[in-house]
């Protein structure tokens, strides 16, 4: 019933019940007496479904404190991805310490790919864009006998790959992985808007000239990109969530800006140029 969004008060009537069932176990039961099954779950409930997920930090310590080893990796999981929200370095440490284990001895894939994800993700939060992009390069290797088959977070990984390039100054590699990012992945707005809207700042900052017709000098390049952008993904702005609303607008807000520079000329002027040229 609580996941019936069609009838919104039997579900939020089912919600406040099962708040109130996991405050019973909570309070009538000691973790001692409750399976490595349950120990899991309300971890993963308290994790996931309620505003203090620190509060499941002891119930998959019960769990991996035992002998007997069911749902290992499932409480390793559910542990790595508390400490990995933390700010504090020693719990970012700590996360990376029961991902890399995950990654190292699980048999199951998408237990692996998810921990080498989070690795990343923490990595460049720690502010380590070196170890960053080498686990992003590990994650995205489609060489034949090196490639871990992962694909299911590529485009964040790949965003992330760009970010450590660009917070090491490599400007020219951030600008191409960031087009690549953008361009391979554009109806993907959480991961597009951001890598469109960096990679036109730092084109626009790099401005570099060119004497090519047929290619674009930096910031000229940078406008026509984002307008080209907004026009592709426009049409299912509606769809979009209020998040991604504010990521594509900030992408529309720097096209306008760049537009207005006297040295870069709009699309209106580039087709005009376009139809007098035939």
């Amino acid at each position: 019933v609580a996941k019936d969004k069609e009838k919104k008060d039997r579900q939020r009537a089912a919600n406040a019940m099962i708040q109130v069932l996991f405050q019973n176990l909570k309070a009538d039961f000691d973790l001692k007496d409750l399976s490595n099954y349950i120990l899991v779950k309300l971890g993963d409930y308290l994790r996931n479904s309620t505003s203090a997920p620190r509060e499941a930090i002891p119930y998959y310590d019960e769990a991996l404190s035992r002998q007997d080893q069911s749902y290992l990796f499932a409480a390793l999981i559910g542990r790595a991805d508390v400490y990995g929200q933390s700010k504090l370095p020693a719990d970012l440490d700590r996360a990376v310490e029961d991902f890399e284990r995950i990654f190292s001895d699980s048999q199951e894939k998408p237990e692996r790919e998810f921990a080498l994800f989070r690795i990343i993700e923490i990595l460049i939060a720690k502010g380590d864009y070196v170890k960053a992009a080498e686990r992003a390069n590990q994650y995205l290797e489609r060489e034949e006998g090196k490639s871990l088959g992962f694909s299911k977070y590529s485009p964040e990984v790949g965003l992330i790959l760009a970010q450590s390039f660009e917070k090491r100054n490599m400007n020219d590699d951030a600008i191409s992985m960031y087009v690549k990012v953008w361009s391979a992945h554009m109806g993907y707005i959480r991961v597009s808007s951001p890598a469109v809207e960096a990679w036109m700042k730092l084109s626009y900052q790099r401005n570099r000239k060119s004497d090519d017709p047929r290619v674009q000098a930096d910031r000229q390049g940078a406008y026509a990109g984002g307008y080209r952008y907004l026009e592709l993904t426009g049409r299912f702005k509606d769809k979009m969530s209020p998040e991604e609303v504010v990521m594509w607008e900030r992408v529309e807000k720097l096209t306008d800006q760049y537009v207005a520079d006297p040295n870069v000329k709009s699309m209106k002027q580039l087709k005009k140029e376009e139809e007098d040229r035939k």
